[in-house]
């Protein structure tokens, strides 16, 4: 055939195709390089023998010759003027994936098959990986532990993984196509795309720590974000979003562990002054409240009475801020017992009633009923409700009325919350901050010591409680959280060895 039609043997040894050609019997009459590659059949043995015992696998024999019969006899077949998948016998034995077509040619009356197959190994072999890498990745995304998306570059999503429906707390089809203009608040959503133009502009990955309220499960993540080179989209941004709340809430932790451990440092150093400086001064203050009182009875009825008075008035404050300083520098375990605390809190008011009525202050009592009794040191937690209520009396002296003061009980899971507030002019966050240091003071000169917040926080804590002071953005709200069970209690200072004067 090759030398009846020179050019055709010419244009089959140079197609990449494989070509067999066949009479109408069956047999080969021509095998191009290409099949020979690829079947492992070269011309010389495959010459005279038939298509079916060449190339056509046992269990397909039958079919093979249906089809070739029919080709023949212009019936119509699977295969004849158009293409078909089907397997190829190798010379070793395995089976080669083609794809194959069937053509009649007559070339000087003589008629003959041109069969046309390409070999689809390498295509397969390589659809093969790509299945397999595309599996490999959509576990990889599915499984990873951190959020995955790529957004396109009109902002919208065009592929994120599970994690990031966890982020938003949204399923996948209400994420794909949207921005985050449509997932997030607007400060947020501005502070996202702020970012995503950065890393345009720079053509660089960046990597961002954020704080995400009210959206999905995450609320601080370490966002890295990156562009992605795409000709078709050169605004298109990958990222990785990872959850770091976790470690976030361990250095808020530990913030406020090393924070508790100044504080209890400073408490410690506080009581070895108190104790040195009350014991110093308790002997004489007790020599002058004495001779103040004897004054006083000498003096009555005289014209020196007054300033005897106000003499013996102010050496019992000096006394009794000693006597508050010993208290202090002496603390102990509490010594808890059942303790009711919304009568605790009465009894308070009672004491106080006297100086918020003439300093023209109304309080409103908020009491929650059938409170549980809880395990407490009642003279303790009498005194931080008093130095509470003063600081707030003392607050509201500057301020025009009405003057009021709200106390509230309640309970919170299981803690009792005591809330002490005032509509006084509040307390400024620099001040805020260091409010329970011992001796910081914003008072007058002459009228606070510094001690009653941090020595009622000492108290609290004692109790395994808490007191803070609540930003309510008008006065001052102050929370004493206690534990209906505290466990044992224990002490607010270091033990302080003292030599009794």
């Amino acid at each position: 055939m090759a030398g009846d039609a020179p050019f055709l043997g010419g244009a089959f040894e140079a197609t990449f195709d494989c070509i067999v050609v066949a009479r109408p019997d069956g047999r080969i009459v021509y095998v191009n390089p290409a099949a020979e590659k690829s079947f492992g059949h070269p011309l010389r043995a495959a010459f005279g023998k038939t298509v079916a015992e060449l190339l056509v696998p046992e269990d397909q024999t039958d079919l093979y010759q249906s089809e070739w019969d029919k080709f023949w006899n212009d019936e119509p077949t699977q295969i004849a003027g158009r293409g078909a998948r089907t397997d190829i016998a190798h010379a070793d034995g395995h089976r080669v994936p083609v794809h194959s077509s069937l053509r009649r040619i007559d070339i000087e009356g003589e008629a003959y098959a041109i069969i046309a197959l390409r070999d689809l190994s390498e295509i397969d072999r390589l659809e093969g990986d790509a299945r397999r890498n595309r599996k490999l990745f959509e576990q990889f995304t599915r499984n990873a532990p951190v959020g995955m998306y790529v957004k396109k570059g009109d902002g919208r999503y065009a592929l994120i993984n599970p994690q990031m429906e966890r982020l938003f707390g949204k399923p996948a089809e209400e994420i794909i196509g949207k921005t985050v203009r449509d997932m997030l608040p607007p400060a947020e959503a501005q502070m996202v795309e702020d970012y995503d133009r950065e890393i345009l502009e720079a053509q660089a990955p960046k990597a961002v720590v954020e704080k995400l309220d009210d959206v999905g499960q995450y609320e601080w993540t370490l966002v890295v974000r990156f562009p992605l080179d795409s000709e078709d989209d050169p605004g298109a941004i990958g990222g990785f979003e990872i959850d770091i709340t976790p470690q976030k809430r361990a250095e808020e932790e530990l913030s406020r562990s090393r924070e508790r451990l100044n504080q209890a440092e400073r408490m410690t150093a506080l009581g070895s002054l108190l104790a040195g400086v009350s014991h110093e001064l308790n002997n004489p203050l007790a020599i002058v409240v004495g001779e103040a009182t004897l004054l006083e009875e000498d003096a009555a009825g005289g014209t020196l009475e007054e300033g005897a008075n106000r003499i013996r008035r102010a050496a019992e404050r000096c006394a009794s801020i000693v006597q508050s300083f010993l208290a202090m520098a002496r603390q102990k375990p509490a010594d808890r017992d059942q303790v009711d605390i919304n009568a605790l809190i009465e009894a308070v008011l009672s004491l106080t009633h006297y100086q918020m009525r003439s300093s023209d202050i109304r309080i409103d009592l908020d009491l929650a009923e059938d409170l549980p009794r809880i395990h407490a040191d009642a003279d303790q937690l009498q005194q931080v409700l008093i130095n509470l209520l003063i600081n707030a009396q003392q607050a509201l002296q500057e301020c025009a009325p009405p003057r009021e003061i709200r106390v509230s009980s309640e309970r919170e899971g299981d803690e009792i919350v005591i809330g002490v507030a005032d509509n006084g002019p509040g307390i400024p966050a620099e001040t805020a901050a260091r409010i329970f240091d011992p001796f910081f003071t914003t008072k007058p000169e002459g009228t606070g010591t510094g001690i009653g917040l941090s020595y009622s926080q000492g108290v609290v804590e004692a109790h395994a409680g808490s007191l803070t002071l609540r930003d309510n953005g008008k006065g001052a709200h102050f929370d004493v959280r206690l534990p209906i069970d505290p466990g044992p209690a224990r002490p607010m200072l270091e033990p302080i060895q003292e030599n009794e004067a």
